[in-house]
């Protein structure tokens, strides 16, 4: 579902483009009249919201489940089980920190899961549609921005590591 959605929130952007064009142009062709594109961006913002509201609620349900059944888990098992390596039974904090951290990650990485398929899915289609607009100015463009980020990543050690040795 939410690879339709990223699909959905690109047609999103071909109709605005096509939209733009036929104001532009005048076109008379049946399909691409800006009512009936002003209908389908509609229709398609709608059933993408619709969409990514149900995928939210699902997530949100699938991490709650898992965070109850890791601190079940937790409970059955730590108390009973001694740490590895050590004679002694597991103390307050370590148990603690299991059912507080622990549980909060799985909670996160659930909810975050979609996106590292949808991150990359929407950066690479977003391109190849800014690209066909734009053509190499887009690349350019690109290009610049990615050099910027790395001269910032460079400047950003460099300030680290200067920061450290004053610092001692």
């Amino acid at each position: 579902l939410s690879v339709t959605s990223t699909f959905l929130s690109i047609l999103n952007v071909i109709i605005i483009q096509n939209l733009i064009y036929s104001f532009s142009n005048n076109s008379q062709t049946p399909f691409l009249k800006p009512e009936n594109l002003a209908i389908l961006y509609i229709f398609s913002n709608l059933l993408s919201i619709f969409i990514s509201r149900h995928i939210i609620v699902q997530q949100k349900i699938l991490s709650f489940k898992t965070s109850i059944q890791l601190t079940t888990l937790i409970f059955e098992k730590i108390l009973k089980i001694k740490p590895s390596g050590s004679l002694t039974r597991a103390d307050e904090g370590e148990i603690v920190n299991y059912i507080q951290v622990d549980a909060k990650k799985i909670i996160y990485a659930f909810d975050n899961a979609p996106n590292l398929v949808n991150g990359p899915l929407k950066i690479v289609l977003y391109c190849i549609i800014l690209f066909s607009l734009y053509g190499y100015a887009f690349t350019i463009g690109f290009g610049f921005m990615v050099m910027i980020i790395i001269l910032n990543s460079f400047i950003t050690n460099w300030a680290i590591h200067w920061s450290n040795i004053n610092s001692i």
